[in-house]
């Protein structure tokens, strides 16, 4: 098989961890010519050479593990990974063996990371959250009228995240709690 990226469709049902990797698909198929497929069924284990498997398996996906023993010697694995923290012994069993099957680990927590799953350094790259194509924000217009007011969006639990923990109670910070990650597209963007 060449040039054909298969994406895990069920990824794509729960837009808010997906449409941030929306822009790396697009790149790999304007840039390199890839094709994608979104399905997860119908996959042709002989005839893959790159897999990407992202946030496999974390939190509401402890049971989710890439069918590892399917895949050919030569099939090369690429994880993308984020909130790394507070693995469970599940989690953390689980990631170990996907982490060991992995060719490369992209992560936008690198030190956290390492400190985490220590022994991957060899493996792993940054990447950061912000990656995205331009044509997305190209178009948007300066805003001449500024409101100071900063939105926060996310968990601001004080164990894990202690700098949102201590802004979301300033004067001009608006803090809106994680979004579920099974809201539907629409949903998400009415909350926010």
């Amino acid at each position: 098989m060449k040039n054909r990226l298969v994406v895990m469709d069920s990824f794509f049902k729960r837009y808010t961890v997906a449409s941030k990797y929306k822009a790396l698909f697009e790149s790999l198929e304007s840039n390199f010519g890839f094709s994608s497929q979104f399905s997860d069924v119908d996959i042709d284990y002989d005839n893959l050479d790159i897999v990407i498997t992202i946030k496999s398996p974390q939190h509401t996906n402890l049971d989710y593990i890439l069918d590892l023993d399917k895949l050919k010697d030569n099939t090369k694995v690429i994880g993308i990974f984020h909130d790394i923290h507070n693995p469970t012994k599940k989690m953390y069993y689980n990631m170990q063996r996907v982490l060991d099957r992995c060719d490369k680990i992209l992560t936008p927590y690198y030190s956290m990371f390492l400190l985490v799953y220590p022994g991957y350094e060899n493996k792993l790259i940054f990447f950061p959250h912000y990656f995205a194509i331009d044509k997305w924000y190209r178009d948007l217009k300066f805003n001449v009228n500024p409101i100071e007011k900063c939105l926060l969006v996310g968990s601001s639990e004080e164990t894990n995240y202690p700098i949102r923990y201590k802004i979301k109670y300033e004067k001009n910070v608006h803090c809106i709690d994680r979004p579920d990650y099974h809201l539907s597209q629409k949903q998400y963007k009415k909350s926010m």
